[in-house]
């Protein structure tokens, strides 16, 4: 993340860290009209991600760093005076936040070459010096975040855009550290926990059910009692 704050291009910083926060796709991202940000009532950046894919906007949150980077780009795209590009996917003249000097930015330039130059000077490469990372890697950690801390299949839907819950599905997978992690709390060092609550309850159980069978006892003599007290007057009554 380091190697990417310190990316000089204000336009490939913001898009690499809007792929990074939203888990957006490239085209939504290069896609972004200038007045794509606002903020909830609670002042949490909100991002607006036009209609691509899934035929439809959507509204996520967005992390502070990303929202700012956005600003950056904005304050250089105000001073432009440009009208607008027709959008090829809904037809509506837009002012694009990717826009220098009259000029769509393209995907590539935004993600491709910029994320070669990070991975280049971060050393993520392959042995035959490709890139290791992609702009859709960050979208895929995104899901498996939203995933691992708990985040419900219809919110991984909604911020990633996905129309169906099978897609969103493909996070959901549990990682080493989870898997050791709840085996720790209830079969490692918390098992001692776990043991004396079972004693406690067994005992509990015990000494409920040795206090029944001594009621029952106590009920069976009483009962006894009484049944030989009445035959001994019956005997005496047939003298």
């Amino acid at each position: 993340m380091e190697a990417i704050r310190e990316i000089s291009c204000p336009y490939q910083r913001a898009a690499l860290l809007i792929a990074r926060w939203s888990g957006a796709r490239r085209d939504e991202i290069a896609r972004l009209p200038l007045s794509c940000l606002d903020s909830y009532p609670d002042g949490t950046p909100r991002l607006h991600i036009p209609a691509g894919k899934m035929k439809r906007e959507r509204i996520v949150p967005l992390n502070e760093e990303a929202a700012h980077a956005i600003q950056a780009v904005q304050a250089i795209r105000q001073r432009e005076r440009d009208r607008g590009f027709r959008d090829t996917q809904t037809g509506v003249l837009t002012r694009y936040l990717f826009v220098r000097r009259g000029r769509r930015l393209s995907c590539d330039y935004l993600f491709a070459y910029a994320l070669g130059e990070v991975c280049q000077t971060t050393g993520l490469v392959t042995p035959d010096k490709h890139p290791t990372i992609t702009a859709h890697r960050f979208r895929h950690t995104v899901g498996t975040q939203l995933a691992e801390r708990g985040a419900r299949t219809r919110t991984i839907m909604n911020i990633l855009g996905y129309s169906t819950a099978s897609m969103s599905m493909i996070y959901a997978h549990i990682s080493d550290q989870e898997v050791l992690h709840d085996y720790q709390a209830v079969l490692g060092p918390g098992a001692n926990t776990l043991l004396l609550e079972e004693v406690y309850i067994w005992t509990l159980s015990f000494l409920s059910t040795r206090s029944c069978l001594d009621q029952l006892m106590r009920d069976s003599c009483t009962f006894l009692a009484f049944h030989y007290s009445f035959v001994g007057l019956g005997l005496l009554a047939h003298q």
